[in-house]
């Protein structure tokens, strides 16, 4: 990204991330953000969510995300942000601490999404991890892990830029991404197989023709299907 003021804004690149979701030629996709990019990566997950919008195939463009990875993300802004650059960047502006930008995707993102598994809510359930460097100086451990839980971020050594810059495969973080990067895939895959089965059953019990409207509905076994039928969908 550019420094000056042509640079896109954030929000209209967020939307550009959220339209390669929904049009990219694949089936789930993990988003993995180093600083700017993770707030990026949370404000396109945001997008997708609110649009509501479908691929291809039927399904909501937000069910391919199976996980977001923050790598030094200024998820509070970064209190580093030099005074001279807010004057010729509105990136500089945007990631400056609780900027209007930072607070909007902060918020949006905690209403909308859970991430653990967001049983019996209306939240989208994504798993969410972090990476945060020893030595950065201009994102703080507080702004890298704001609301994760303990076992969701971990402390690797090394600078904002360096860290991310992986030596060889034994790297902590490098072993940390892989390892949560399986986890996200291994689970969407657990999830789509169930989601099928439950499609299957729906089909072989009403008819294909009434399942989406069952699972729009939020039917998810077939012992709730009468009770669904009764009440009109």
């Amino acid at each position: 990204r550019r420094l000056s003021e042509k640079s896109t804004d954030l929000s209209t690149h967020a939307k550009e991330i959220a339209d390669f979701v929904r049009h990219g030629s694949f089936d789930m996709v993990a988003l993995v953000g180093h600083s700017m990019g993770g707030l990026l990566a949370k404000a396109a997950i945001c997008e997708l969510i609110d649009s509501q919008t479908a691929v291809a195939d039927g399904t909501l463009a937000m069910d391919r995300v199976c996980g977001l990875i923050l790598c030094a993300t200024p998820q509070a802004g970064s209190l580093r942000v030099p005074a001279f650059g807010r004057r010729i960047s509105r990136d500089a502006r945007a990631l400056r601490a609780h900027s209007t930008f930072v607070a909007d995707v902060t918020e949006r993102f905690v209403n909308r999404v859970s991430i653990g598994e967001a049983s019996g809510t209306a939240k989208q359930c994504i798993p969410t991890f972090a990476l945060v460097a020893t030595h950065d100086v201009w994102v703080d451990r507080f702004s890298s892990q704001l609301g994760l839980p303990r076992d969701n971020w971990r402390t690797v050594r090394g600078t904002h830029q360096s860290f991310v810059k992986a030596r060889s495969p034994s790297d902590d973080a490098y072993q940390f991404l892989i390892d949560k990067l399986h986890f996200c895939v291994q689970r969407a895959r657990q999830r789509a197989a169930r989601a099928a089965s439950i499609r299957d059953r729906l089909a072989a019990e009403v008819g294909p023709t009434l399942v989406p409207l069952l699972i729009q509905a939020g039917v998810n076994d077939v012992a709730s299907v009468s009770v669904t039928l009764q009440s009109g969908l």
